[in-house]
């Protein structure tokens, strides 16, 4: 298995996302980084998972939301007992374009492996070059790593 420093989680807020990323305690993947940063972009498009009076009080209320939803993801991907020698950072970045902010921050971080799940909504195909999960195998100065829905 191939050791990842600083392994990044984009976390989308969107349930089926949220799902997918819980298949990552099937791998040994994050029980060698040694570092794993839980990362959301808050942006337009987080608003509608983010409830409506988090969102009346303001950015300081927002990233509490978000910060306490990733940190809950991490606690169930990662028990502290899992990763003892590396961290666990949760990060929640305010932005309205989450490819250009995540890419900043890829390589602010010196990522050597980004994580992504998608909804898996444009086809049967796969990732179209519109979604965000494309956009970062194309042009993240890192690693990807993609999840993609389980069909049913």
């Amino acid at each position: 298995m191939k050791r990842f420093k600083n392994v990044v989680i984009s976390v989308s807020l969107d349930s089926k996302c949220l799902e997918e990323l819980l298949e990552l305690k099937k791998s040994d993947i994050l029980t060698y980084a040694d570092n794993i940063y839980f990362v959301h972009i808050y942006g337009k498009e987080s608003e509608v998972h983010v409830p409506e009076d988090v969102r009346n009080h303001g950015y300081e209320e927002i990233e509490k939301f978000i910060l306490q939803k990733l940190h809950s993801l991490a606690e169930s991907l990662i028990p502290g007992h899992i990763n003892q020698t590396g961290q666990r950072h949760s990060n929640c970045l305010f932005n309205t374009c989450a490819k250009i902010k995540i890419l900043s921050y890829l390589e602010d971080i010196q990522a050597n492996l980004v994580i992504a799940p998608t909804r898996g909504e444009q086809g049967v195909e796969g990732i179209f070059r519109d979604s965000y999960a494309f956009w970062l195998v194309e042009h993240a100065p890192c690693d990807v790593l993609v999840l993609r829905p389980h069909k049913k």
